[in-house]
């Protein structure tokens, strides 16, 4: 049907809200800002060192907001985890057979 969303968007996004932002601008920033002190979770999907280069640093969002102080956990394309990959993916849910898939076709 013209103008609606694909289902797959919709049952992915429903019940969320979403916002652009220009965090080059200070407008931008300072939104930003007031969103990590109010939030609860802070889950971001730019490539590493992004949210650095924007200015929002892992010391700096831990000044907006204390309760990220305790755990951060970035999940990027690239295997950063080392380790405790396989660790990790169990904790988010992932399957064994999934993991082992992941490793063959060399995406962890």
């Amino acid at each position: 049907m013209p103008n609606l969303d694909a289902l797959y968007f919709t049952m992915l996004n429903s019940n969320k809200k979403s916002l652009t932002l220009n965090t080059k601008s200070p407008e931008g920033k300072a939104i930003m800002e007031k969103l990590i002190r109010q939030a609860d979770v802070l889950v971001e999907n730019f490539a590493p060192g992004a949210m650095d280069r924007m200015g929002f640093t892992r010391e700096r969002i831990q000044e907006l907001n204390l309760k990220f102080s305790d755990f951060t956990l970035k999940i990027t394309g690239a295997p950063l985890l080392g380790e405790h990959t396989d660790e990790v993916l169990t904790m988010l849910g992932y399957s064994k057979e999934k993991i082992a898939a992941m490793h063959r076709n060399q995406i962890v």
